[in-house]
């Protein structure tokens, strides 16, 4: 069952965008040490290496796609994250998010860590 959350930031599409897919802007709000390539098939490494994975596609201010794992699952097991960046303002943008394709006993540990590691840290950041 996929799952889909959609979340408000006070910023414009391109500071989102920018703390999404900049490894420093990335590392400094989660205060953990992040590496992320956003080319094609370029990888990404971030919460201490605790999240891993490559990156499917990434549209400068609209998307990005991920091929998307945490450590501890089966090797070879990758779900699909969708962050879609929809310009409500100059000074609001919401996110329309979705993941497949994850273990199924994980759907309510990833639920809230969407927004215990994702969203709250990036609205703290972004409205700082």
């Amino acid at each position: 069952m996929p799952i889909h959350q959609k979340e408000l930031f006070h910023c414009s599409v391109q500071r989102l965008y920018s703390a999404l897919t900049n490894a420093e802007q990335f590392g400094r709000l989660t205060k953990t040490t992040a590496e992320i390539d956003i080319a094609t098939g370029g990888v990404f490494s971030c919460f201490n290496g605790w999240i891993t994975g490559v990156t499917i596609e990434a549209i400068t201010n609209k998307r990005l796609v991920q091929a998307w794992r945490v450590k501890t699952w089966e090797a070879g097991i990758y779900s699909i994250a969708s962050f879609k960046l929809v310009a409500v303002s100059d000074s609001q943008t919401q996110i329309i998010f979705d993941q497949i394709g994850y273990p199924k006993a994980d759907k309510i540990d990833l639920e809230l860590g969407w927004h215990e590691k994702y969203w709250n840290p990036l609205k703290e950041y972004l409205d700082a």
